[in-house]
This record gives structure tokens, C-alpha cells and sequence, in this order.
């Protein structure tokens, strides 16, 4: 997967394209701002601002509806009505907010300024208990009822997306699949309910994992994955949390780079990005980047059991740390 640090000078190359587009996108209801990578698509969202599912997840709340055009969180409690600009308006129980704001619309999802949280919590009646969406049963192949937690592990890519191809010819789909097995079976030994987005070579649509995230109230979505660059030479882990991150989902970085770190790997840190599936996730979403396919010493570790094995541990051990707290 070619992330946001390693491939800048693709990315402006793609940015100009976009912005060359642009008059086309226009024509729709929504601003361009999507470029496509290895991994999926990076959403070019505001600074300062968070999508809709952030907002969800941080006011306890789910995404009923949304769209370009408008937007519906509920609980059991509470409803909240979000229109995007020209004509901006937020509705909390069938009362408008106060005051304009920006609210825009880019690829399909909707991005409101971080501060509008705190309006909409103070306009909030008390949820009578906790409202989490029906869990998502078609799609849990690896999955028992814990005392830890609801965790969704996505293995990156799959099916005809393949990802990124190593220097060793291996396609980068089959070497996050089989980290994310293992992190799923230790998640589980471990008393964590487990709902893999996929346990096979199937392709799923980014929006679809995280919907599955979203359907079944997960509690963390951790995505898997295996960078790549033009550089040969770049090393190393990332762990990315989205933009405008929730303390939720610092802390989740944090025990996962922490503990991968202990199994002698270079971290190159935890970094933001505007990955579609970590902006379409209401719970805490991590993407790992477990090393990088285009180096030939890092692709042979990455294809190599024992070595896997390892990544999975720390990873498992990074969520337990979390959930634990």
C-alpha cells in the first residue's frame, strides 16, 4: 500500500489531475477531493474538521443515512439532521443550531468543523442506555462473544485488488490476510469478540469494511496492511489514525506502534491520513503499514512465517493493551 509519506511527488502529480477535473466534479453535488493509491482512496478532507461517522462515534451515536446531500445521526435519544453548504444547517431534535458553519461534501462524505461537536453535545438529551447498531452477521467468519471488546480487523485489499506487488513477485493482499488471521485467532484466545471484514481472497469495497465496522458497534477497527515506494531503500512500520483524530484513537496508535516496536522492527511513527476507511469508521479506526514490499530485505521478512507471526503478536498485544484501559 503506498501511503501519504512515501509517494508525495504521485500524489501532487494526482492533485493536479484532480484539480484539472474539477469543473467535471462540480457538475455533482459534492467537491472533488479524492486521489486513489495503492491502498484506497485518501480523502482530501479540511483541515479542522471531522466526517460525519467521527462525529457519530464521539457523540454515541450511529449513521442512519447519509449522503452528498445531507446526513442523519441517531440514538435512541437524540436525532441530528446535517446539510451541507451553500446552505449549511445542522438540526438537533428538530431545532436548528445556532450560527452558520462550513460543512462540505467530498467524495461522498460529509466533513463538519470540529468544533461543532461540543454544539451538538450541549443540545443532546441523555441516552436512557448505550444504542449500538444490530451486529453485522453476515460477515463473521472468525468471530466470539468476549469480555474484552468488538474488534473488526480488515485485511487489506483482496479478491482483484491485490495491493501492492513486492520485489519477491508476493501480492501484498495475501501477506495482510494471513497477519490479520493471526491477529483475529489471538484476539479471540484472548476473550475479544472478532469480526474479520474478510477471511478469504474476496475483494470488498472500502466503504463496505467500514460499514461492517459501523453495523456491528465495534469498539476499534484496526486495518492491515504492507507499504510501498519508489525507494527501495524506505523501511520501516506506520501506524496512521485518521485526521482529526478522537483521544480514542491516539491511544489505540500508541499500544500498537508501542508494541510492535518491541519486536526489534523500525517505526517510522504514528502518522494522520485521510484513508476512506478510517474516515468512515465511527469507532477508533488504526491502519498498520507493516513494512515495505518494495525493500528486498523487508518483502523476505514480511513472506516469512516466524516473522509474521511476531507482527501479529504485537499488534494483538497492542489492542488487548488498549481494550484493557
Amino acid at each position: 500500500m503506498e501511503t501519504p509519506a512515501v509517494k508525495r511527488s504521485g500524489m501532487i502529480h494526482r492533485l493536479i489531475l484532480a484539480l484539472t477535473l474539477s469543473a467535471a466534479a462540480l457538475a455533482g453535488c459534492e467537491k472533488p477531493g479524492a486521489l486513489a493509491s495503492a491502498g484506497g482512496e485518501i480523502v482530501m478532507a479540511p483541515i479542522g474538521t471531522l466526517s460525519v461517522f467521527q462525529l457519530a462515534g464521539r457523540l454515541g451515536m450511529t449513521v442512519d443515512e447519509t449522503s452528498c446531500a445531507s446526513a442523519t445521526l441517531r440514538n435512541e435519544s437524540n436525532t441530528v439532521l446535517i446539510f451541507p453548504s451553500p446552505d449549511a444547517q445542522v438540526i438537533v431534535n428538530a431545532k436548528p443550531l445556532a450560527g452558520g458553519c462550513e460543512i462540505s461534501s467530498i467524495s461522498g462524505i460529509l466533513f463538519v468543523p470540529q468544533n461543532l461537536e461540543e454544539q451538538i453535545r450541549s443540545q443532546l438529551r441523555e441516552p436512557t442506555r448505550r444504542t449500538i447498531a444490530p451486529p453485522d452477521r453476515r460477515i463473521a467468519p472468525d468471530r466470539r462473544i468476549g469480555k474484552l471488546g468488538r474488534v473488526v480487523i480488515d485485511a487489506g485489499h483482496g479478491g482483484q485488488d491485490g495491493g501492492a506487488r513486492s520485489v519477491l513477485r508476493t501480492h501484498e493482499k495475501h501477506i495482510n490476510l494471513a497477519i490479520a488471521r493471526m491477529v483475529a485467532q489471538r484476539l479471540s484466545a484472548r476473550g475479544a469478540e472478532v469480526i474479520m471484514t474478510r477471511d478469504s481472497d474476496t475483494f470488498i469495497e472500502l466503504n463496505e469494511r467500514a460499514a461492517i465496522s459501523n453495523r456491528a458497534g465495534a469498539d476499534l477497527f484496526v486495518s492491515v496492511h504492507a507499504d510501498s515506494s519508489d525507494n527501495a531503500a524506505a523501511s520501516g512500520f506506520t501506524v496512521y489514525i485518521p485526521n482529526s483524530p478522537s483521544t480514542a484513537a491516539r491511544k489505540a496508535g500508541q499500544a500498537i506502534e508501542r508494541r510492535m516496536g518491541l519486536t526489534g522492527a523500525a517505526s517510522r511513527g504514528i502518522r494522520t491520513a485521510g484513508f476512506r476507511v478510517l474516515l468512515r469508521t465511527s469507532a477508533p479506526a488504526v491502519l498498520v503499514e507493516t513494512g515495505f514490499l518494495s525493500n528486498r530485505y523487508e518483502a523476505a521478512k514480511l513472506g516469512d512465517f516466524g516473522y509474521q507471526q511476531r507482527l501479529a503478536d504485537a499488534i494483538a498485544d497492542g489492542i488487548v493493551e488498549f481494550l484493557s484501559r
